[in-house]
C-alpha cells in the first residue's frame, strides 16, 4: 500500500467518524467514488473505531496495523469454506493460514491456505495472482504440490492443495546433519520441480526449508508456487510479529521473500527471474551439506554467483549439473527411505565454499559474537524538525562511549544511517546484514529544556526486547542519559569494561550545551563531503571552541578539516598551521584520548608524509578506539604506503567488519585487492559497494575490468562500457578514461576521439592535487592512431603546463614524472630520464611503499621510450618483484611497453604474471 493510498484511507475515515451515523452510508459511498477496496479498507477502520471506543485516544499507526496486515477473524474447527470442512488449524506464516480440511465432495483430506486479506483486497493484484495460480494448478509433477483448485467463499480467498505427510525440511534440519549424498538427492527433487516450473513460466520466489516437505517415502514436493506473487508489489508499511523475516522494507519500494534466501537482485527490489530460485536453492544446499568436495564448491559457487547470468540459468540446467556431480562423486542413496535422511550443518560452512560476499550477508546468528551491536538512528520527535541533527548526535553519542569498549563490536554509524528512524525494520535482516547480534533503537524530543530520551535493546536473533527505557529530564542531563545508556548496554551485553574505559565513557564531551549544538551541526554538514560545506563546518566548529576553549571532539574535527584542505585545495600551508596549533591544544587537555591519537597519526600521514609517526599514533588510537574503523582504514593505508601489503588487506577486512555498509572502505578495499592481484576478491567486494550505490558507474567498470588485468581479457570491460552509454550518451564525461583507454588498446579511433572531446578543458585531477594535462591524452592517443604532427602538437602543450606547475609547486612528484613521459615522447632522452629520476628521489621506494612504485614505473616506461631497454627492464624486474601494482594485461597490452616486446627477459616477466589456469566457462 502506498503512502498516499494510506493518506486517502486515513482522511476518508476521519471525515466518516464525523458524519452522523444515518448518513454515513451515504457519504461513503460519494467519498470512495465506486472503488470497492477502499470502501473495505474504510469501513475495516470503522469497525475497530467501534470496537475500542475513542479511536482518538489511539495511535493511527496501531489501528492502521490491523488494516494493513489484513487479519482475518478466527475460523474454527467444523466451518465450512465452499467444499471443504475445517478439522484443524495446523500451520500460519506470512502469506496464511493452514488448516487440515476435508473436502466434502471428493471425500478426501486437503490442506486449505487462507490468503490474508491484505493480499487480496486489491482487484488488480488479486487478478495478477490468480493468472499466476492458474497456472499452478495446471503443473503436473510429482515434486510439486498438488493445488486442486482456488476458491473463494464470501470474500475470502483460499488455496486447497494436496495434504502432504511428513515433515519439512527446516523441521528435519534441526535435528542433526545430513550426508552428502541425501543432499544432493534433495536438491535434484527440488531442481527438477523448478525447471518443471520454469518451463510454465512460474518462479517461485521464496524458496526456504519451510516451503519442502519431505515425506517418508522419500518423495520431496515444494509448496507454495506462485502464492508469493500475491505480496510482489504495494506491500504494507507494518508487518505483524509473526512475520519478521517475510518482508523486508526498502526506502525504493518492498521486496517479497525470506531474507537470508534472497538473491541479491531480489534483496534489492530488482525483477526476479529464474535465477532468484538457483540462488534461493543454493542457500538452502549450503545449509544441508557439511564437508564440501572440489566439484560441490564450484556448484555451490555459481548458484550463489552475484550476477543472475552467471548462474545456471533455471531449474532444467542445474538438473543437469547436480546429476553430473552425483555420478562424479559415485553417490547413490541406499534406499528409498534414506533420501529421507537429511539435516543441517550450519550455514557457517558455506565458509568452505570460496563465496565470501554470499558467506558476508547470509551468517548464521550463531556465527556472529553475543557482544556486538548497532545503534540505529534514533527517532527526531520534536516539534522543530531541523532539530534532526540532534538526534543524530544523541545516537553518535551513545555508539561512540561504546566503541570505546573493547570487549564490545560496535559498527559504525555510517553503516547504520540507512536504516532510518521512524520507518519499519526487520531487526533479523539488519543485525544480519550489519553482522551483529543486538541491535539499540530509540527516540529524541527536545522541547524547551526539558528533553525525553526512549531507548531499547533488541536481541535480533528473537526478535525480542530485552531492556527498554524513558528518560524525561532536563537538556542540562543529556550528557548523563548518554552515558547511562552505553554503561546499560554493557552491562546487558555482559561486556567487561576496564577503568580507563569507564572514565572515557564517564566524560562529557563538552560543558556548553550550545556548544554541543555547534558541533553537532557541523558533524551533519561534514558528512555531506562538499567544500562549501567543510568550510561551514569549520564555522560552525570554531564557534563551538570559542565558546568552550576545552572541546575536544571539536578541536579534533576541526583539525581533520584543515588537513584535508591543506591536500585537496592546493597545499596552502596556512591549513597545516592551524591543524598543528589545534592538535597541540588536543592534547594539552586529553593526552590520551583515542580520538586525538587519530587525528595526529592523519596530521602527520596526510600533511608531513611521516609514516613511522603516524603509525605510532594509530597504535596509541587503536587502543582507545578499539571499534573504530577509521583507525583499522588508516593503518590499511599506512600499511600501503611502507609495502605491508597483506597487513594492508586484513586492516582493510577489519574496518569493513566494523562498518560493512561503508562505499568508501568497500572501494577502497576493492582497490587494494585488485592491486595485490586478487581479483575475485576485488570483485565480491565491488559488487558490495555497487549494491550500495547501484547507480556508481566506476565501480562497474572497474570490476568489469578485472579480467583484462588478470588475463588481458578486455571483452567483460566493452560489453560494460557499450551497455553504459546505451543507457546514457552522456555518461562519457564522467567515464572518458576508461572508454580512451579501451579505444587506444583496441585501436578504435572515432571511440578515442568522443572520450577525448569530454575530458575537461583544465585536464583530469587526480590524487593528492595531482593535474594530468587534456594535451597529455590527446598526444597518446594521436602517437596510438600514428597521427604525428597531432601528438606533437599536444605534447608540446603539456609540457608548456607541466613546467609552469612545477614552478609554482616543484615537489610534485607526480607531475615530475608525467613530466618526463612527455620529454620522452618528443624525444627529449636526457631531460626525460632528469624528470623522472626526480619523482622517485620525491617519493622513494624506500619510504613510499605504494607512492613510490609510481614514479618507479613510469621512470621504467621512460627507459624503455628512449630506448633504454636494459635499464628498463631492470627497473621493470625491481617494480615487478615488489609484488603489486603491476598486472598481465597492461604488460602485455599496454603501447608503453611495446619497445620491450620481444627481448626474453621481458616476456619472463610477463609469463610470471600470467592466469594459473583458464577462466571459468
Amino acid at each position: 500500500m502506498t503512502p498516499a493510498r494510506f493518506e486517502t484511507i486515513e482522511e476518508i475515515f476521519y471525515s466518516a467518524i464525523g458524519q452522523a451515523p444515518d448518513t454515513r452510508e451515504a457519504f461513503l459511498v460519494t467519498a470512495c467514488e465506486g472503488d470497492e477496496a477502499l470502501r473495505f479498507q474504510v469501513e475495516r477502520l470503522l469497525g475497530c473505531h467501534s470496537s475500542v471506543g475513542d479511536f482518538i485516544e489511539t495511535p493511527v499507526a496501531g489501528v492502521a496495523t490491523a488494516l494493513l496486515e489484513g487479519r482475518q477473524p478466527e475460523l474454527l474447527p467444523g466451518q465450512t469454506m465452499g467444499h471443504y470442512e475445517l478439522l484443524e488449524r495446523i500451520g500460519a506464516g506470512g502469506m496464511g493460514e493452514v488448516y487440515l480440511a476435508r473436502d466434502i465432495v471428493a471425500s478426501r483430506k486437503a490442506a486449505l491456505k487462507v490468503l490474508p486479506l491484505r493480499f487480496t483486497m486489491e482487484p488488480e493484484r488479486l487478478r495478477r495472482f490468480e493468472l499466476e495460480a492458474h497456472a499452478v494448478v495446471a503443473l503436473n509433477h510429482p515434486n510439486i504440490v498438488t493445488v486442486y483448485e482456488i476458491g473463494e467463499d464470501q470474500a475470502t480467498h483460499y488455496i486447497a492443495s494436496e495434504l502432504i505427510e511428513g515433515e519439512t525440511l527446516r523441521r528435519r534440519l534441526a535435528r542433526g546433519s545430513i550426508p552428502l549424498a541425501e543432499a544432493l538427492e534433495i536438491t535434484l527433487q527440488v531442481a527438477s520441480a523448478l525447471a518443471a516450473a520454469h518451463d510454465a513460466g512460474i518462479i517461485h520466489r521464496d524458496i526456504k526449508p519451510e516451503n519442502i516437505m519431505l515425506r517418508p517415502d522419500g518423495y520431496v514436493k515444494v509448496l507454495d508456487f506462485g502464492i508469493a506473487k500475491l505480496a510482489e508489489q504495494d506491500l504494507p508499511v507494518t508487518t505483524s510479529e509473526q512475520e519478521p523475516d517475510l518482508l523486508l522494507q526498502t526506502r525504493f519500494g518492498s521486496i517479497i521473500g525470506t531474507a537470508s534466501y534472497m538473491s541479491p537482485e531480489q534483496a534489492r527490489g530488482e525483477a526476479v527471474s529464474e535465477s532468484s530460485d538457483i540462488w534461493s536453492l543454493g542457500v538452502v544446499l549450503s545449509e544441508m551439506v557439511g564437508s564440501i568436495p572440489a566439484e560441490l564448491q564450484r556448484l555451490l559457487g555459481k548458484m550463489l554467483a552475484n550476477e543472475p547470468n552467471e548462474r545456471y540459468a533455471d531449474g532444467g540446467e542445474l538438473v543437469d549439473e547436480v546429476r553430473r556431480i552425483r555420478k562424479l562423486l559415485e553417490l547413490r542413496p541406499h534406499a528409498r527411505r534414506s533420501r529421507m535422511l537429511i539435516a543441517a550443518a550450519a550455514v557457517a560452512a558455506a565458509a568452505a565454499i570460496a563465496v565470501p560476499s554470499y558467506f558476508y550477508h547470509h551468517r548464521t546468528p550463531e556465527s556472529l559474537p553475543d557482544k556486538s551491536v548497532a545503534v540505529l538512528p534514533f527517532e527526531n520527535l520534536s516539534d522543530n524538525q531541523q532539530d534532526s541533527y540532534f538526534a543524530i548526535g544523541v545516537q553518535d553519542e551513545i555508539l561512540s562511549d561504546l566503541a570505546r569498549i573493547a570487549d564490545l563490536k560496535v559498527i559504525s554509524r555510517i553503516s547504520t544511517r540507512s536504516y532510518e528512524a521512524g520507518k519499519p525494520r526487520n531487526p533479523r535482516l539488519i543485525a544480519e546484514q550489519l553482522g551483529v547480534t543486538h541491535l539499540l533503537e530509540g527516540s529524541v524530543q527536545r522541547a524547551n529544556n526539558r528533553l525525553r530520551i526512549h531507548a531499547q535493546l533488541i536481541d535480533a536473533r528473537s526478535d525480542s526486547q530485552l531492556w527498554a527505557q524513558t528518560y524525561d529530564r532536563e537538556v542540562a542531563d543529556l550528557f548523563t542519559i548518554q552515558t547511562e545508556i552505553a554503561q546499560t548496554i554493557a552491562t546487558q551485553l555482559q561486556a567487561k569494561i576496564s577503568a580507563p574505559e569507564k572514565a572515557a565513557i564517564a566524560r562529557a564531551p563538552t560543558s556548553d550545551l550550545v556548544a554541543n549544538d555547534l558541533y553537532q551541526q557541523a558533524m551533519a554538514l561534514g558528512s555531506q563531503e562538499s567544500a562549501t560545506n567543510d568550510l561551514k563546518a569549520i564555522d560552525l566548529l570554531e564557534r563551538a571552541i570559542a565558546r568552550d576553549a576545552r572541546f575536544v571532539p571539536a578541536y579534533c574535527a576541526l583539525a581533520r578539516l584543515q588537513v584535508e584542505f591543506y591536500v585537496n585545495e592546493g597545499h596552502a600551508d596556512a591549513h597545516l598551521q592551524v591543524a598543528k596549533a589545534t592538535i597541540r591544544k588536543a592534547f594539552q587537555l586529553q593526552p590520551n584520548a583515542g580520538e586525538v591519537h587519530l587525528v595526529q597519526a592523519h596530521y602527520l600521514a596526510r600533511g608531513l608524509r611521516d609514516y613511522d609517526g603516524a603509525r605510532a599514533e594509530l597504535d596509541l588510537a587503536r587502543r582507545g578506539l578499539p571499534n573504530d574503523p577509521v583507525v583499522y582504514s588508516e593503518i590499511a593505508s599506512m600499511d600501503y604506503r611502507q609495502g605491508r601489503w597483506a597487513e594492508s588487506l586484513r586492516n582493510h577486512d577489519r574496518a569493513i567488519e566494523l562498518d560493512p555498509r561503508n562505499v568508501l572502505l568497500l572501494e577502497n578495499a576493492t582497490t587494494a585487492y585488485s592491486e595485490n592481484r586478487r581479483y575475485s576478491k576485488a570483485i565480491q567486494l565491488g559488487r558490495r559497494a555497487l549494491a550500495l550505490s547501484p547507480r556508481d558507474k566506476w565501480m562497474r567498470l572497474f570490476i568489469a575490468s578485472q579480467p583484462l588485468k588478470e588475463r588481458a581479457d578486455i571483452r567483460p570491460l566493452r560489453a560494460e562500457l557499450n551497455t553504459i552509454l546505451a543507457e546514457d550518451p552522456g555518461a562519457v564525461a564522467t567515464i572518458w578514461s576508461y572508454s580512451l583507454d579501451r579505444a587506444i588498446l583496441e585501436h578504435d579511433a572515432p571511440a578515442a576521439d568522443r572520450a577525448l572531446a569530454a575530458i575537461p578543458p583544465d585536464g583530469f585531477h587526480g590524487l593528492m592535487g595531482f593535474l594530468a594535462p587534456r594535451d597529455w591524452f590527446v598526444g597518446c592517443a594521436a602517437r596510438a592512431f600514428n597521427r604525428p604532427e597531432v601528438a606533437h602538437t599536444a605534447f608540446v602543450a603539456a609540457r608548456a603546463r607541466l613546467e609552469k606547475r612545477l614552478r609554482e609547486q616543484p615537489d610534485d612528484a607526480m607531475s615530475w614524472g608525467l613530466l618526463g613521459k612527455v620529454k620522452a615522447m618528443l624525444g627529449e632522452r636526457q631531460g626525460a630520464i632528469e624528470a623522472g629520476q626526480r619523482a622517485c628521489e620525491l617519493f622513494p621506494l624506500t619510504r613510499e611503499g605504494l607512492w613510490g612504485l609510481t614514479p618507479l614505473r613510469q621512470l621504467a616506461k621512460i627507459y624503455a621510450c628512449v630506448g633504454e631497454k636494459d635499464r628498463a627492464l631492470e627497473l621493470l624486474s625491481l617494480y615487478a618483484g615488489q609484488g603489486p601494482f603491476i598486472d598481465y594485461g597492461e604488460l602485455k597490452l599496454s603501447p608503453d611497453w611495446d619497445p620491450l616486446r620481444g627481448d626474453p627477459r621481458f616476456e619472463k616477466i610477463v609469463a610470471s604474471l600470467a592466469p594459473k589456469s583458464e577462466p571459468p566457462k
